[in-house]
């Protein structure tokens, strides 16, 4: 018997991912802006946010399953596998823990995602299902940082298609330093992209070794800059 964990509209650590989802895709606040830019945007878009929240109503509430302590089924996120498939995906999976759980201690964490283990299956009552975790980390208790990495399938959003194929996205996100809009933003978004399941846990492990690298050569400082009205240093580079 398996053991998940329910959540529902978190905040803090990776509280930005479900800020996100409630918006849905085209309403995320982007660096270029500027923090005082995305304050002003935000009243011309409670509408839209408001149509979004109601398609996804039940996109607050989600559950979740730590692939290394629980094994869960990937299926539901990578489709039918063969044995030897899941069992050669399931090791690169264990990389990417790897570099989730060191990327973690070097910010002083004590694990990543909700289990603490790195990457989770989750699920919400939409029926999205997805391959993702998230480390936040803050200075002096305030001022946090979020990296965030997620393996989902390209119908995750809506946008069906005959064909399958997958996303693997990491997003790292800063808590605003504008005086009026205080709220986390995205700073840094990599996108990859993967026409079969292999290619997509290959593409996770690579966007997880460079979310790694990312974590260690700047630091929170560097992210928490980005998010301000007087600060836009150069953000590093996922390829």
């Amino acid at each position: 018997m398996t053991t998940s964990g329910q959540h529902s509209s978190p905040s803090g650590a990776g509280g930005s991912r479900f800020v996100g989802l409630v918006l849905g895709r085209g309403l995320t606040l982007r660096q270029a802006d500027g923090c005082a830019g995305r304050a002003r945007a935000i009243a011309g878009w409670v509408g839209a946010a408001a149509a979004y929240t109601s398609r996804w109503a039940g996109v607050r509430n989600m559950e979740t399953s730590s692939l290394r302590k629980n094994q869960p089924h990937l299926e539901a996120v990578l489709g039918p596998l063969s044995a030897e498939d899941d069992a050669n995906m399931r090791a690169i999976f264990d990389e990417v823990d790897g570099a989730l759980l060191e990327l973690a201690r070097h910010l002083g964490r004590d694990g990543a995602g909700w289990d603490g283990t790195g990457l989770e299956l989750s699920w919400m009552v939409s029926g999205q299902t997805a391959i993702g975790s998230h480390i936040g980390a803050c200075i002096d208790g305030a001022n946090c940082v979020d990296f965030i990495i997620e393996l989902r399938p390209s119908w995750y959003f809506g946008e069906r298609s005959p064909t399958l194929s997958w996303e693997i996205e990491t997003t790292i996100s800063a808590d605003c330093q504008h005086a009026v809009y205080r709220a986390m933003e995205t700073v840094h978004s990599a996108t990859l992209r993967a026409a079969t399941a292999m290619e997509a846990a290959v593409a996770l492990r690579t966007a997880a070794r460079q979310l790694l690298r990312q974590g260690m050569d700047f630091p929170l400082a560097h992210w928490l800059a980005l998010a301000s009205d007087t600060t836009h240093l150069p953000g590093p580079s996922l390829t």
